[in-house]
């Protein structure tokens, strides 16, 4: 059996089986300096919740991250079981800020993270908080 995978651009025929691991990064200048928006989705076959998977995650990021700490994280309604986070780090000498949510979506984890310079940081929140507050599921 063939599954459609659809893309902005159009839509490819695939064999079935496919998982969709796909990421799409969105990117916006802020006085020259670039914010994005991270979608992943985590589909594994041992998946966890959304705050397990943002403990993993956070222990990772101490790893990897130099001058990595913890910050507030902001406020996100969202009626799905859902964790959410804020870190700060350093990058080239500068300091990144990272908002990063989990939403359960069925069988999967929904990860949004939105980052930049620090200097940033209310930007930052406002893009995170805005996709969330516009998300629609499809079913």
């Amino acid at each position: 059996m063939k599954i459609a995978f659809h893309i902005d651009e159009g839509a490819l025929v695939l064999p079935d089986g496919a998982v969709d691991r796909s990421m799409n990064l969105l990117e916006w200048k802020i006085d020259g300096d670039p914010v994005q928006l991270t979608v992943q989705r985590d589909t594994h076959a041992d998946r966890l919740s959304p705050a397990k998977l943002l403990a993993v995650t956070t222990s990772e990021y101490e790893r990897r991250f130099p001058l990595f700490q913890s910050e507030t994280a902001p406020a996100l309604e969202i009626a799905r079981d859902h964790a959410v986070a804020a870190f700060t780090w350093k990058k080239d000498h500068q300091a990144v800020y990272q908002a990063q949510v989990f939403i359960e979506l069925g069988s999967r984890v929904l990860v949004l993270t939105a980052s930049g310079r620090a200097k940033h940081r209310d930007a930052i929140v406002a893009l995170i908080q805005g996709a969330v507050e516009s998300m629609t599921v499809r079913t």
